[in-house]
């Protein structure tokens, strides 16, 4: 995973089963059963009688991939304002416990965007990266919902479907980029702090789009892209361009 994760696998690439044994010093089963965990994760394919690669992902799947992520993190992001609302309701003794809950779930995800912005103020691409797969797995876990987990438990040990743009991850991020993105996080938190629900889905799924779309262009610049009412890909504003031009950070 963390080969992967940091380029030194690419898409394509062989996955040597005794090789793997050799530099974790165990024996050559527990690495087939964890390879083939990661082919039901959908981070490797497995060939019979060929071995492990590295997945590809085409246009279809890399459309796959960020248009579920948009309908479980736009569900996170209304359970969470669901409660916020909720909380902001109760009694004082009925409620006591729920806005602390509340403040550590937004200090949590504000600590990640703080975290992301000054690694994208230096340029550190990789570090933005972990920074936002973080801040989204947090989103969805602070949901508080077993299924939605499980669901997101599909994707989420890929860790290069919360940051696609791996393949790029020695490229610097320039100023734009990390305005762009430290805006967007920015945006999507302060959405959920107001505690309505319908805004918090749409901005949380609008964000995953997107990136999604931006990523699926810079992969596959000839892809069709579905444009939304504003003219700009998922967002509702006419905010967040970057992202669509530039493929980059999410």
């Amino acid at each position: 995973m963390d080969a992967v994760r940091r380029g030194h696998l690419t898409p394509g690439a062989r996955v040597h089963e005794v090789g793997l044994a050799r530099a974790l010093d165990v024996s050559l089963s527990p690495v087939r059963e964890a390879l083939f965990r990661l082919a039901d994760q959908g981070l490797l394919e497995h060939r019979p009688r060929r071995g492990f690669y590295v997945r590809t992902l085409d246009e279809a799947g890399t459309r796959e991939i960020y248009t579920f992520r948009a309908l479980l993190e736009g569900f996170a992001a209304r359970l969470i304002a669901e409660r916020r609302r909720a909380a902001g309701t109760a009694s004082p003794l009925e409620g006591s416990p729920g806005p602390n809950r509340e403040a550590e779930v937004f200090a949590a995800l504000a600590a990640q965007i703080d975290e992301g912005a000054r690694a994208a103020r230096r340029g550190d691409r990789r570090a933005v990266a972990a920074a936002n797969a973080r801040f989204h797995d947090l989103l969805v876990r602070a949901a508080g919902h077993s299924l939605l987990e499980r669901s997101w438990a599909l994707l989420a040990p890929a860790e290069w479907l919360l940051h696609p743009t791996w393949m790029w991850m020695d490229e610097p991020i320039g100023p734009e980029e990390a305005a762009d993105w430290i805006a967007r996080h920015q945006r999507l938190l302060e959405v959920l702090r107001t505690g309505d629900p319908e805004a918090a889905e749409r901005e949380a799924a609008a964000h995953v789009r997107e990136a999604g779309e931006g990523n699926l262009l810079r992969r596959f610049p000839l892809a069709r892209v579905p444009e939304h009412p504003s003219g700009t890909p998922g967002n509702p504003g006419a905010q967040g361009t970057a992202g669509r031009e530039k493929g980059a950070a999410e």
